[in-house]
């Protein structure tokens, strides 16, 4: 009995910690200096409605705390470049003249989505 009693509390202990670790929040207490810390390279869309992946070239995104950003080929041609700025709360993030949902931003991937698309970054070390 003793034994149950002291898996029940171990349980009860690992759901107390799980759930205290949830803050709702997409990104960390910094979005900005996480997005502008390094450079991230575009991995993959994703078409969320057909579930289809669609892999692509080298693009590289530089953002820069003057609000600010580069996106270039990996081998340095520039693409585009102009604003950007979060907004409603960082829940978006408007990027030239796309807006686009913040669905997580963290230091290890940061997810955007624009309509049916999901866009995955991962950052450049």
């Amino acid at each position: 009995m003793p034994v149950k009693l002291y898996q029940i509390w171990i349980v009860a202990a690992l759901l107390t910690a799980l759930m205290s670790c949830e803050t709702g929040e997409v990104f960390g207490p910094s979005p900005e200096r996480t997005l502008t810390a390094t450079p991230w390279v575009l991995k993959r869309f994703e078409y969320t409605q057909d579930d289809e992946t669609l892999f692509v070239g080298c693009n590289l995104y530089h953002f820069y705390t003057n609000y600010t950003y580069l996106r270039s080929t990996c081998g340095g041609d520039t693409i585009s470049q102009g604003p950007w700025e979060f907004q409603q709360d960082r829940s978006y993030i408007k990027i030239g003249p796309n807006t686009f949902k913040v669905v997580s931003l963290s230091q290890k991937v940061m997810t955007l989505r624009y309509g049916d698309v999901e866009l995955c970054f991962l950052p450049v070390k």
